[in-house]
């Protein structure tokens, strides 16, 4: 994805996350929720910046964490999700709406990925590949 260099680095809180995440469309039936959608994907973001990269790592980092920092993060009730729960979730996401949060969230400049690759590419005759409408 190109972007452009920002004139400062990009702050996110888990604050700000969650304000973005609550934009992404909420995949469960609403009687089945029993975690916030942006606390979840929330805990995601900072355990991923935390260098934990499976959704077992994720559900033990957020696990992991003090009430206060559950609380921060969007769970009220001082629990986070096991890591099944994380995988079904994950399964059901809208990728590209996820996508167009976390672009503003951490690249509000860069290009869209829509706008960067072609829809569609087709093979030439000669082996390489060119963009078509």
């Amino acid at each position: 994805m190109q972007s452009t260099v920002p004139d400062r680095p990009v702050v996110v809180s888990p604050q700000s996350l969650a304000v973005a995440f609550a934009t992404v469309p909420e995949p469960r039936r609403a009687g089945s929720v029993t975690y916030p959608l942006a606390a979840i994907l929330t805990v995601a973001v900072c355990a991923l910046l935390a260098n934990h990269r499976s959704v077992l790592a994720i559900a033990e980092w957020g696990a992991r964490q003090t009430p206060e920092h559950l609380s921060t993060l969007g769970f009220t009730q001082g629990r986070t999700p096991r890591q099944s729960t994380m995988q079904r979730l994950f399964c059901t996401l809208d990728g590209a709406a996820l996508a167009q949060t976390l672009t503003r969230c951490f690249a509000p400049n860069a290009v869209s990925p829509t706008d960067a690759v072609p829809r569609r590419l087709a093979h030439t005759p000669t082996g390489d590949w060119k963009a078509i409408s």
